[in-house]
């Protein structure tokens, strides 16, 4: 007989085809994406360095819907696979830009959201959303987070779409709203980065830019089209550099720019002396060469051209060489974007000069220890030695009361939670300069120890034995919120609840935002598991023959539900105690299910006899009176089910007689009486061939052939 393949997966059983093809399908599965550790607001990924921060691959594959679908973006049903990000930010201006699927990356995600919020996960804020363009990319700025506050990004796909993406975030501090004409340009006073959003006019004069390299006689449009005016004042004597980068991620952006000098200081726009001056961009007809004239332009060092003109000449590469400053002497950044894209662009200063500005700066102390729920005082000591400070704008960081306050100071804050905070104080002097100073520090426990943590868990057992289904659901009396909790020593979490937990013993910790702690230690149990027991007949069975299984089962109170597999030879699928006519060797297979819904299969083998004994007589007899050996047929034991063919020939190879499709234990059927079917009259007699096909109870048709003999 053959092989018998029975593989158990899952709890299905499959044939060995349909499991290669499932090995198949698996290994292909690894190759893809496993469920995102950050699916939920509680597990969001932390981003750390929001200096420069630029994701690889992130990704929906395989992301589940969070269950609180909040956001202003979505429709009710709409949101589908959402993952989450956190970040703590140490500046209130951020630049986040997202990239999903488009022609010029291999990212593949499209119908999406993105949303931020501030606040805790069982508590947020939305502060914006953001639905996926046409594009797939856009980017967004924000100028007013909030420092020290932990904010959450959810990217979230429509249903039934998934995909990679890239998501790049960079704080700096926010200047002054970006001015488009010389005489309220905004003033520098240092050379943090910032961002500018949007560039898409030329102010109230939009010919600022004539007499440079941004200005055309022969044209009649505008020098300025999309603008912004910077001025600052040298502290010291040295180079200045800078990169301006486009926030449109088209490739053939085009930014233009000019340096000026103002021989009469910050508001001698009338009689601005241009000193670099940078206008390069296309050439018609150049195609591809145009592009060392697109995109991040600026002064850099180790360069030497002091002006590129409209148009890409060679060797122009979209860089001048730096500034040489002096000390006092005044001067002013132009940048227009010539695209009139509407997008804006992020600098980066570098160089050994530095701007003039105040020196923002204080210092924090306290009378009693340093803790939570303890006045703090923090203590103004900036300066300016140019022109005087008219504003010190002090924020606090999180759990701080007040959270901020305006003015010299000193001032008294009380933080309500203990741990790592942020403080900021902003300067802002008479001529317009804003520069900001932080400050970490660390505020202790200070936790009431005469009204400790009472952890009450409320307790799932599993549902089955080794269902892994435990759950921990934490409950708190006394403490302040908001709690962390953790398990097993693990990372501490604001989720209350442990889920998919194996039976044990777990230490659950909790942690309030006074740096009280608690802990305790809980059991889930499991019911007991199903003993389930098959017996058999002790010895091999005869092919073809009945046999019983039957089964047993612990512990006794459990009301079970019977599947019996393969149904082939059984005389019930759903009983206990099947009887069988196995068709050859047999692996059983009984799974039975309890009335909570738990399951326990056992196998058994039923080894059979591979006998299949067939019997033919050789020589049978046309007297009429010899009735017993008048006839010709093919006998079997009862290994045998079906005689398919049997076919007789004479000695010329002509056919005599044919049947099909005989129950082989059909007593009725007498077999051939030696009568042709061709002409109905009785054969001569001699020697003649048969010819038979007789499948067997376990599937396998021999064919078998002899000669036979008819006499008188």
């Amino acid at each position: 007989m053959g092989r018998v393949y029975n593989i158990s997966f899952l709890g299905f059983r499959l044939s060995k085809c349909w499991m290669v093809l499932l090995i198949l399908f698996l290994c292909l599965s690894t190759v893809s994406y496993a469920q995102p550790s950050n699916d939920e607001c509680f597990s969001a990924l932390p981003i750390t360095d929001l200096a420069d921060f630029c994701s690889s691959n992130f990704t929906t594959v395989r992301a589940t819907a969070s269950a609180d679908d909040n956001s202003s973006c979505w429709l009710e049903n709409e949101a589908g696979n959402d993952v989450w990000y956190s970040f703590t930010p140490r500046e209130e201006g951020l630049l986040l830009r997202f990239f999903g699927s488009a022609s010029s990356n291999d990212f593949t995600l499209n119908n999406f959201s993105v949303t931020l919020y501030e606040g805790r996960c069982s508590n947020l804020n939305e502060l914006s959303c953001r639905v996926s363009s046409a594009e797939n990319l856009f980017e967004r700025v924000y100028n007013s987070l909030i420092i020290g506050r932990t904010h959450y990004i959810r990217v979230a796909n429509v249903r039934d779409f998934e995909g990679t993406f890239q998501l790049c975030l960079r704080q700096f501090a926010p200047i002054p709203e970006p001015q488009q004409d010389c005489t309220t340009g905004v003033v520098l006073c240092d050379k943090s980065l910032f961002v500018v959003e949007k560039l898409d006019n030329g102010g109230l004069d939009n010919t600022e830019g004539e007499g440079s390299c941004l200005w055309e006689p022969t044209d009649p449009s505008p020098s300025e089209t999309g603008s912004v005016w910077y001025k600052w004042t040298a502290r010291t004597t040295g180079s200045l550099t800078f990169t301006l980068t486009p926030s449109n991620d088209d490739p053939e952006e085009d930014l233009d720019f000019a340096v000026y000098r103002f021989p009469g200081g910050l508001n001698d726009c009338d009689n601005k002396e241009v000193v670099l001056c940078m206008a390069s961009g296309e050439s018609l007809g150049a195609g591809n060469a145009n592009l060392p004239c697109f995109g991040p332009t600026g002064l850099m060092a180790g360069d030497t051209d002091l002006v590129e003109f409209r148009g890409c000449s060679p060797g122009d590469n979209n860089f001048l060489a730096p500034l040489n400053m002096i000390a006092g002497e005044s001067y002013g950044l132009l940048v227009n974007n010539f695209s009139e894209s509407g997008f804006g662009f992020t600098i980066d200063f570098g160089g050994t000069g530095e701007f003039l500005g105040p020196e923002p700066d204080f210092e924090f102390s306290t009378v009693d220890d340093f803790e939570c729920d303890k006045t703090i005082t923090f203590e103004n000591l900036s300066t300016s030695t140019t022109d005087d400070i008219v504003s010190l704008n002090w924020r606090f960081g999180e759990g701080a009361s007040p959270p901020q306050a305006i003015g010299q100071g000193p001032h008294d804050v009380i933080y309500e939670s203990f741990g790592p905070k942020v403080a900021v104080l902003t300067v802002e002097t008479a001529r317009g300069c804003r520069v900001t100073k932080t400050l970490d520090l660390t505020v202790d426990a200070c936790c009431n120890d005469l009204d400790p943590l009472v952890i009450e868990p409320e307790v799932q057992d599993l549902s089955c034995f080794e269902s892994a289904d435990g759950m921990i659901r934490t409950l708190l009396t006394n403490g302040s919120p908001d709690f962390l909790y953790g398990i097993d020593g693990g990372s501490l979490t604001p989720d209350e609840s442990f889920a998919q937990l194996d039976a044990g013993s777990y230490t659950i910790q909790v942690l309030d935002m006074k740096g009280c702690e608690g802990a305790t230690t809980v059991i889930v149990d499991q019911p007991a598991e199903i003993e389930l027991t098959l017996t058999g007949p002790r010895d091999t069975v005869d092919l073809g023959t009945s046999t019983q299984i039957f089964s047993d089962f612990l512990p006794m109170d459990r009301d079970l539900i019977y599947m019996w597999s393969p149904p082939d030879g059984l005389s019930c699928t759903d009983c206990a105690n099947p009887e069988t006519i196995p068709p050859g060797t047999t692996v059983y297979t009984l799974t039975v299910t309890d009335q909570d819904g738990c399951m326990q299969s056992r196998d058994i083998t039923i080894l059979t006899t591979n006998d299949k004994p067939i019997y033919a007589p050789n020589i049978i007899s046309l007297t009429p009176s010899n009735t017993a050996n008048g006839f010709f047929r093919i006998f079997s034991s009862v290994s045998a089910e079906l005689l398919e063919e049997l076919t007789i020939y004479d000695r010329w190879g002509g056919q005599v007689y044919n049947a099909q499709n005989i129950n082989i234990r059909d007593e009725s059927f007498i077999g051939w009486g030696g009568v042709s079917q061709r002409s109905g009259k009785k054969v001569n007699p001699g020697l003649f061939i048969w010819l038979a096909k007789v499948r067997f109870v376990d599937g396998e048709v021999l064919t078998l052939s002899g000669d036979l003999t008819v006499i008188d």
